[in-house]
């Protein structure tokens, strides 16, 4: 419900502007508002979710995706959703990442070890998963990906959310 209530207000600063479409750029809004966003007002209003997990579900060869996210992203099951009208066969792994936006906004670069640990003790929950795909379902995230890239090894592609937002 917060979530929601920032994002309305968010959404009505943004119509006072003359804007004729809104792209959430956040997975946490994406993941818990952008229904009730579309429901409340009258204009295009795009998330990060559905494409980010169009392309996870259209490039894994191994069928197994994971996810990584704020709690909230997580706890929405937004990806898994998406993922699975796509292709109900596609196991979902998902993990909350929450220490990844801090790092982030304080600077902490990707090869510093505290980054590099926060990572792997987040990343040992895809070990044996066998997935090929990881959707980075927050858009701080594309900032550690150095280390997540590194800690998942090159067999596994990294899904910019964000990225995948602003190219649909």
């Amino acid at each position: 419900e917060t979530i929601t209530h920032y994002a309305e207000d968010d959404v009505r600063f943004l119509l006072r502007k003359d804007v004729e479409a809104i792209v959430i750029a956040c997975g946490t809004v994406s993941s818990n508002s952008l229904d009730a966003l579309r429901e409340k007002f009258d204009l295009p209003i795009y998330g990060v979710i559905e494409s980010a997990a169009r392309l996870a579900a259209s490039m894994t060869k191994t069928r197994s995706v994971g996810v990584i996210g704020t709690q909230a992203t997580v706890k929405s099951g937004a990806y898994e959703t998406h993922i699975r009208a796509i292709d109900p066969g596609i196991h979902v792994v998902s993990r909350a990442c929450p220490l990844f936006v801090p790092l982030v906004e304080n600077g902490i670069a990707p090869d510093d070890i505290v980054a590099e640990t926060v990572c792997s003790r987040y990343m040992e929950a895809f070990d044996g998963k066998n997935i090929d795909a990881l959707i980075m379902g927050c858009t701080h995230y594309p900032l550690l990906e150095t280390v997540i890239g590194n800690y998942m090894g090159p067999g596994v592609t990294l899904v910019n959310a964000g990225a995948e937002g602003a190219r649909a």
